[in-house]
């Protein structure tokens, strides 16, 4: 009679040597593990960091970008105000250069500041 054959598939029990070469090739997939793990953070560290400073630069461009468009940009400037009394108004102008900045009506109090100086004098 003929010998038939078959692959079974069944439980075979390791030797010391083949337990101490699996603890071998463990022990260096979860050194390995680790490395790509840190290799990650560094990555994405250094990712975040990159992407602050693209940000920051898009942020600056905009600036710039409206700056230019605009043809100005508002920034505070110390001002003199100077009583138009017949007028009851206030002249403002920029001490840096003397430009008119703007007029605006005085308050009934302000115009009461003019008869309490009238009268001290």
């Amino acid at each position: 009679m003929e010998k038939r054959y078959s692959n079974e598939y069944v439980k075979h029990l390791f030797s010391d040597d083949e337990k101490k070469e699996i603890a071998i090739d463990l022990a260096q997939k979860v050194a390995e593990l680790k490395q790509q793990e840190d290799d990650k953070k560094a990555t994405l560290a250094a990712w975040s960091e990159l992407k602050s400073k693209i940000d920051s630069l898009t942020a600056m461009l905009n600036v710039a970008a409206v700056k230019l468009n605009n043809g100005y940009e508002m920034t505070t400037v110390k001002c003199e105000f100077v009583p138009d009394w017949k007028a009851k108004t206030w002249i403002i102008n920029r001490v840096d250069n003397g430009e008119f900045v703007k007029e605006r009506k005085m308050t009934p109090d302000e115009l009461q500041m003019r008869l309490k100086m009238e009268s001290s004098e």
